[in-house]
């Protein structure tokens, strides 16, 4: 239990933080490599000018991992597997330096689409035509950030058109949305995800509708269905 008390000592002045610089890692975590500091500077920057709100601090890399003690996991633990015989190319190179842990945002949502490809362009919200740049458009969910991703799901139709309709997983609900066309995203987002439980809901069934009309029926959209994902666990 903790208590506090007040304090009515003339308050002496404290040091503010410079609102553009980002602070020192924790104990046992990495230092960031200079253009990683800049990047996260910057992004401090916008934030402030857009009003952002502070977020929840992650805990820190020690209260999560334990570091490395070579007395108790062996003197192999420092060094790279010498039996290990991969080959790279000569341009290949692996960046080790940037800091990870930490610098993902949280999401509540997350949106699967269907697309029946195994390739996309970088950010698949530009993949032209398709529920990806539909969603993107749209106004953001209510209930938190949404994560946005293509699948190599097929397609009812069993097509790359993204003209034709096609099936979206929504986690964490783990409901299979189908029939979904990019017209269909304005009431997706209003009426299915921001009702969807997010990942810190509690345990508790939240009911979605079973279906939505179609936006269109008269171009051949078909109504949107809602039905539980069969699987139990969805490794991405």
């Amino acid at each position: 239990m903790t208590s506090s008390t007040e304090s009515f000592s003339q308050p002496q002045p404290q040091p503010q933080p410079h609102p553009f610089t980002t602070a020192a890692p924790p104990s046992g975590l990495p230092r960031m490599p200079a253009k990683q500091r800049m990047a996260l500077s910057f992004r401090s920057l916008v934030s402030s000018v857009l009003g952002g709100g502070k977020a929840d601090q992650p805990p820190a890399v020690t209260e999560l991992f334990v570091k490395t003690d070579p007395k108790v996991d062996g003197e192999e633990c420092l060094h790279d597997c010498d039996g290990c015989a991969s080959k790279y190319p000569r341009g290949f190179k692996i960046e080790t330096e940037d800091v990870l842990y930490g610098q993902i945002q949280a999401w509540s949502t997350h949106l699967l689409v269907g697309t029946g490809k195994t390739d996309w362009v970088r950010d698949v919200a530009e993949e032209k035509g398709s529920v990806m740049e539909a969603v993107e458009k749209a106004d953001a969910p209510t209930n938190g950030k949404l994560m946005l991703s293509a699948s190599n799901m097929p397609t009812p139709h069993d097509t790359d058109d993204y003209t034709e309709p096609t099936s979206l997983l929504l986690l964490p609900a783990f409901k299979l949305i189908r029939n979904a066309h990019p017209l269909h995203v304005p009431q997706l987002i209003t009426q299915i995800i921001n009702r969807a439980p997010t990942s810190t809901s509690p345990l508790v069934s939240t009911p979605l509708p079973a279906s939505r009309p179609s936006p269109d029926p008269a171009a051949g959209i078909p109504d949107l269905s809602l039905t539980d994902c069969p699987h139990n666990a969805v490794i991405l």
